[in-house]
């Protein structure tokens, strides 16, 4: 594997026959640093034919899952779905919130009838004939 070395960025964008500024723009592209000006025969022939070998990928192409969606589409989606089931919490909530509220009402008001019950049964009955003929 031989090296190739230039003098200048101009010297490299001459070896490729492209211009200065396109041989910077296909550089950041392909993510190779130029200001090196030493590079390996694949940097090379990738400088010049503006593609990555296959087995290279570029900085977009770093992460792709089983559906071919990118890592900032699976952000996105994953961003939206925990604002969802946030929002689904924050509702549950809520909900739970008026369950409590509704279970301590209940039950104060079930100690109020059985407090009722309590003071009913405490007082003496009267007999029937008692309760007729007073």
């Amino acid at each position: 594997m031989s090296k190739h070395q230039f003098k200048s960025i101009t010297d490299l964008a001459n070896a490729l026959g492209l211009s200065r500024s396109y041989t910077y723009t296909r550089a950041k592209k392909l993510n190779i640093d130029i200001k090196k000006l030493e590079f390996s025969d694949d940097e090379f022939q990738t400088l010049k034919t503006g593609k990555v070998p296959s087995d290279e990928k570029t900085k977009e192409d770093t992460f792709k899952d089983k559906k071919g969606r990118s890592e900032n589409t699976l952000i996105t989606q994953l961003n939206e779905r925990i604002a969802f089931l946030e929002k689904q919490i924050e509702v549950k909530d809520k909900q739970i919130d008026q369950s409590q509220q509704l279970q301590l009402i209940a039950e104060q008001r079930l100690t109020e009838e059985h407090q009722k019950v309590l003071e009913l049964s405490a007082k003496p009955k009267k007999s029937f004939w008692k309760t007729l003929f007073g």
